[in-house]
C-alpha cells in the first residue's frame, strides 16, 4: 500500500458496479465474492476496502495452509523420532543400523537420517558416560 496516498472518506457509489464488471470481463467470480462477503460487514466504500478484503482473504488462506504444513512436518518428525527410539530400545540396534533403516523407511538422505538420530539419541551418542556399551559412542 502506498503510504503517501490518502483515500477520500467519501463513499464511492459505483464500487459494486466496478466489481461486477470486473467479474464479468474476467470470468472470475472472486470480485463478486468480495462484494457478497462485504455486504454483511457494512459494504465496501472504495477500492481500498476491496483490496484490504482481498489481502485479508489471502492471508487467512496462507495461514491455514502454513498451519497444515507445519502440522504435517511435525507429525512426520515425531514418527521418525519414534521409530528411532523403537529401533534403539526395543530392537537394540546400533546407531549405524538405525540410520540405514530410517533412510529406507522414510526416504531420507544419509545426512538427514544422521541428524535425526543425533537429535533423538544425542545424549547417548555423544556422552562418554555410556560405560562399556560402545555401540552408542561414535
Amino acid at each position: 500500500r502506498n503510504n503517501d496516498y490518502i483515500p477520500s472518506k467519501e463513499k464511492i457509489s459505483h464500487v459494486e458496479a466496478v466489481l461486477q464488471l470486473l467479474s464479468v470481463m474476467t470470468k472470475d467470480t472472486r470480485f463478486e465474492d468480495i462484494l457478497n462477503d462485504s455486504s454483511a460487514e457494512g459494504g465496501v466504500r472504495n477500492m481500498c476496502d476491496v483490496l484490504d478484503r482481498v489481502e485479508a482473504r489471502g492471508e487467512a488462506r496462507g495461514e491455514a495452509i502454513g498451519e497444515a504444513r507445519g502440522e504435517a512436518i511435525g507429525e512426520a518428525r515425531g514418527e521418525i523420532k519414534g521409530a528411532i527410539k523403537i529401533y534403539r530400545d526395543e530392537m537394540n540396534l546400533m546407531p549405524t543400523e538405525i540410520i540405514r533403516k530410517i533412510m529406507i523407511r522414510f526416504n531420507l538422505e544419509k545426512v538427514e537420517a544422521e541428524k535425526y538420530v543425533e537429535e533423538t539419541l544425542g545424549a547417548l551418542l555423544l556422552s562418554s558416560r555410556c560405560g562399556s556399551d560402545s555401540r552408542w559412542k561414535r
